[in-house]
């Protein structure tokens, strides 16, 4: 202060770059140099750096769809560094940002993130619990190989009362009660 001009250089992102105090809209990191003259004819030149912080990102799917019994791996894309995730059930972590789900209802989980310089973003993701299906499959290859089993086929949790096989007279050839064994 107390000069009688004043050059800013560059002269980007000021409202004047010929006045002792600009005010400063940058969208990116800047350093100035303002070159001040006094009212004896002096020059003094003083140095200043305007720093600009990236704003937080976050980016989700919008949706997933899991079924019963199965977990999903939360992966955002993002610039954040700390992370609150809510709500917190089926959560194996709330505080980091790829926690692993497991939730017994469809639910929407919430991000919220923050940077290192403390600008905040948040996001959300909804978990799909679809319902669990069971097939069975119209033929199998007996003996070794891929399709050596018939077995049930399920996508999700499920329990099972019984699971038969007759022959082609009608007798009785297998029976079980677990949902994971297969007749050969």
């Amino acid at each position: 202060s107390g000069g009688v001009s004043y050059a800013w250089h560059p002269g980007i992102y000021l409202s004047d770059s010929t006045t002792s105090s600009p005010w400063v809209h940058a969208i990116t990191s800047v350093s100035y140099t303002v070159i001040a003259r006094s009212p004896d004819g002096c020059l003094d030149t003083l140095h200043a750096h305007v720093s600009v912080d990236a704003a937080a990102h976050i980016y989700l799917d919008d949706s997933a769809s899991i079924y019963p019994g199965q977990s999903y791996q939360m992966n955002p894309q993002t610039n954040c560094v700390y992370f609150t995730w809510f709500p917190v059930a089926g959560l194996d972590n709330a505080y980091v940002s790829d926690p692993v789900v497991t939730p017994v209802v469809s639910s929407r989980y919430i991000v919220h993130g923050k940077t290192e310089w403390g600008c905040e973003a948040v996001d959300s993701i909804y978990i799909n619990l679809k319902e669990t299906i069971f097939g069975l499959p119209n033929a199998f290859t007996p003996g070794s190989g891929i399709n050596s089993k018939l077995l049930l086929i399920k996508m999700g949790e499920g329990t099972l009362s019984y699971f038969r096989v007759y022959n082609r007279w009608g007798n009785k050839v297998f029976e079980t009660g677990n949902i994971n064994e297969g007749w050969d």
